[in-house]
């Protein structure tokens, strides 16, 4: 990133994310939040949909660290859908990250609860999707 931002470019959306989930490794949780939101904007600026979709994931595991269970649900959702979209291939640790926090999403809500949200997810429109990235409120269902 420092040569992007020598040369006067803005970082690229998933050096973004890249960093912000470092920084998530280090529990850096507000710093992950603030990088991961950074990467959807700068995503959503350049039309990059898969560095959005590494968002999307970044901050479904961000939440699911933060104990809230229906936003990672749901922002999963988001991600795979959006994933399935452009054709995406998770790689295997973000597939990992991915179970372990939909795991503990399921151990938290049941499976009931953990499947509505992230179907709820998958049905968002792409704003929606970048609204509930962003910590917007979505309408009520």
């Amino acid at each position: 990133m420092r040569v992007t931002e020598a040369l006067g470019l803005p970082p690229h959306p998933v050096a973004l994310a890249n960093l912000a989930l470092v920084r998530r490794a280090e529990h850096d949780l507000d710093g992950a939040r603030s990088g991961l939101q950074d990467a959807v904007q700068r995503a959503r600026r350049t039309g990059d949909k898969y560095a959005l979709a590494a968002a999307l994931l970044g901050l479904g595991c961000l939440a699911a660290d933060l104990g809230d269970w229906h936003r990672a649900a749901m922002m999963h959702g988001a991600e795979h859908a959006l994933a399935d979209q452009i054709g995406a291939r998770s790689n295997p640790f973000d597939a990992r990250f991915c179970q372990e926090s939909l795991d503990q999403a399921r151990a938290a809500l049941g499976d009931e609860q953990l499947q509505q949200a992230y179907a709820r997810g998958k049905a968002l429109s792409f704003d929606q999707a970048i609204g509930l990235a962003l910590g917007e409120s979505l309408p009520a269902t």
